[in-house]
Order: C-alpha cells, then sequence, then structure tokens
C-alpha cells in the first residue's frame, strides 16, 4: 500500500520509503513514530535559525468578508476546493493500482517517492515560467493537464506507463501545489489581505483534502477503478474551469493578459 505525501524535495522522496521499510520490521505504531521523530528533528533546525520579521502595527482578521464579494476570489476558492478532492488520488491509490495491475509491491512501493521527485522540478520550472506568463495563466493549464492525466491513467496497465504516469503527474502535481499563493496575491487589492487570503483558500483546500481521497476508497469499493479515476480527473476539471471562470472576471478574454 502507498503512503500518501505530497512533501517537495529530499523528504518528499526519502519519507514514503523509510516509511515502507519500517513497517515491514517494527509496525505501523512505532512507523509513525519514527517518522514523527525526524520531522521533529529537522523541523527544530528550522525553528533555531528562523527570525521573526516586523510584525504589522494592526491585529490581522482571520476572515476576510470582502473577499466573498469579489467573483474572481470566490470561484477561485470553489476551484481550490475540488482541485484538492482530487489531486491527491494518484498519491494515495496509484501503488495500489499497480499491484493491481501486476506490478511486484517492492517496486509499486517506489511509485510515490517517484511522483515526488517529479514534483520537485514541478516546483521550480512552472513558477519560473509563471513569472513571465502570470501565475494564473500557468496554473489553469496545469489543472486540465492534471485532469487529463487522471483520465489517462485509466488506460494505463504496465509497468513502464505507470511509472511515466506517476513522473508526470508529480511535475505537474507540484505546480498545483506552490502556484496558488502567487494567484491570491494577484487577487488581493493589496498585500495586507493577502494573508488572511491565503489561509481561506487554504481552508478551502483542506476540506477538500479532508473528504476527497476517503470518498475515493468509498467509490473505488463500489464502482471499481475506472468510477476513481474517473472521479478524480472530474474533481480537477471542475477545478480549472473554475479558476478560468475566476480570471475571466479579473481579465477577461485577453489570452495575452498576464494574470
Amino acid at each position: 500500500m502507498g503512503v500518501a505525501g505530497s512533501g517537495s524535495g529530499l523528504g518528499g522522496v526519502l519519507y514514503p520509503i523509510i516509511f515502507q521499510q519500517l513497517v515491514k520490521s517494527v509496525g505501523f505504531g512505532w512507523s509513525t513514530r519514527a517518522m514523527a521523530f525526524i520531522m521533529l528533528t529537522t523541523l527544530l533546525v528550522s525553528i533555531f535559525v528562523m527570525k521573526f520579521r516586523p510584525r504589522p502595527s494592526t491585529v490581522r482578521k482571520l476572515f476576510d468578508k470582502s473577499a466573498c464579494k469579489e467573483p474572481s476570489f470566490f470561484l477561485f476558492a470553489i476551484g481550490a476546493f475540488f482541485g484538492f478532492i482530487g489531486v491527491y488520488m494518484p498519491l494515495v491509490y496509484v501503488a495500489i493500482n499497480a499491484t493491481y495491475h501486476g506490478m511486484h509491491p517492492k517496486l509499486a512501493s517506489y511509485l510515490l517517492p517517484t511522483l515526488n521527485a517529479g514534483s520537485v522540478l514541478g516546483r521550480i520550472v512552472p513558477n519560473y515560467a509563471a513569472n513571465k506568463t502570470g501565475p494564473m495563466n500557468m496554473f489553469i493549464p496545469t489543472c486540465f493537464l492534471l485532469a487529463a492525466l487522471s483520465f489517462a491513467w485509466i488506460g494505463i496497465d504496465n509497468n513502464a506507463g505507470l511509472i511515466i504516469f506517476v513522473t508526470l503527474y508529480g511535475f505537474f502535481c507540484g505546480a498545483f501545489m506552490t502556484l496558488p499563493f502567487s494567484i491570491i496575491a494577484k487577487l488581493s487589492p493589496h498585500l495586507d489581505v493577502a494573508g488572511v487570503r491565503m489561509g481561506m483558500i487554504t481552508a478551502a483546500g483542506s476540506f477538500g483534502i479532508l473528504i476527497g481521497t476517503p470518498v475515493g476508497g468509498a467509490i473505488l469499493h463500489h464502482g471499481g477503478w475506472v468510477a476513481l479515476q474517473s472521479f478524480g480527473g472530474a474533481a480537477l476539471a471542475i477545478c480549472g474551469t473554475a479558476v478560468l471562470a475566476s480570471r475571466v472576471y479579473k481579465a477577461g478574454w485577453h489570452v495575452m493578459t498576464k494574470v
């Protein structure tokens, strides 16, 4: 069984491998504890070397009511909700799907690290391109390409195809995880509210993550793999459509406008 994760860098590659090796020898409970100790140790380094920037003079709000009156922001929040419902399906289920199609479990356990390795480049290249094109202009095709890959997953039933699939999916998944924060800054009237709006979008996405993969598991149980893969692809397609509508409200149909 695969271990889901969306971490970037070395951690995103190593954590699933470490967990897979530990769970065989010490069981799930101590494997989870060992992972927690590793995370605690590495995070302590960040805690001790971080420096606080000057604190704002005013108290920040937990919710920006004015954002709900802006169609572009509201549509983007809807897109984030549906996007996070669908984007985690391969991360959670691809290793199980691979063994279902005959891949050796040991090889299948490396699919998630491969996906996370692909996401490292996906967090760099699209964001660099977004400086030229605009983050929303980069995010929209990313959503639709992830949707297309999710539907393409239906027809992949061999080892080579699954490895290529997770590599490509990881690349665009990396862009999906990082581009929204630049978009929120673009959709904010001024940077003073960008922080609270990031929290609002993250909250919307968190509910998508909370219900997405459990619903996917229920769909898999009752409808099979095609239903699960179609569910993930449809959610990502809805995300792309909502973000496209958000862009139209923000900048119209002018394709060359940097948004």
